[in-house]
Parts: C-alpha cells; structure tokens; sequence
C-alpha cells in the first residue's frame, strides 16, 4: 500500500479513539457507525478473497468474513445506544 508508514498514525489513533468512545459510552452511535465504515473498507481493501491466489483464498475470505461479522457488531451498538453505565446515561 502506498504511503502505508504515513497513514498508518492517523488510522491507529482513529481505532484508539473511536474504540473509547465505545467503551466509555460517549457518542457510542457516531462511534460505532464510523468504527463499521472503517472496517468494511479495511474489508474489501485489505481482504478480497475473490481477487487472490487459490492458495490464499481461504485465508482472505476467513479475514473478510470476520470484518463483516464485526461491522454486524458495530451496527447492532449503532441501532441501540449505549449501555446502562455508560458516561452519556450517567
């Protein structure tokens, strides 16, 4: 990937802050909605098991589908706010 050492700063502190807010419950929607958005495109970047080697194919689509499991996750939090103890219900 190109310029992968600049970019790599600025998509680690989005997955650090982002990933607090749903923790700590602060605009856990917006978070949680951006958080999905990030992984399908890491997803369909990172992981097409459709584009590779048959020998890797296996490997990509196990990594893909656990993307889209994890953006079902996101998606679920996003449809229902947040938690009882979180800081925005407190």
């Amino acid at each position: 990937m190109p310029a992968a050492e600049l970019l790599i700063w600025p998509a680690a502190a989005f997955e650090i802050v982002a990933g607090a807010m749903l923790v700590l419950g602060w605009k856990t929607r917006w978070a949680a909605l951006a958080l999905a958005g990030y992984t399908a495109i890491a997803a369909f970047v990172f992981h097409r098991y459709w584009s590779v080697p048959a020998d890797q194919m296996l490997d990509q689509q196990t990594h893909f589908m656990k993307n889209v499991a994890i953006m079902g996750g996101l998606l679920f939090v996003f449809a229902h706010g947040s938690a009882r103890f979180s800081v925005e219900r407190g």
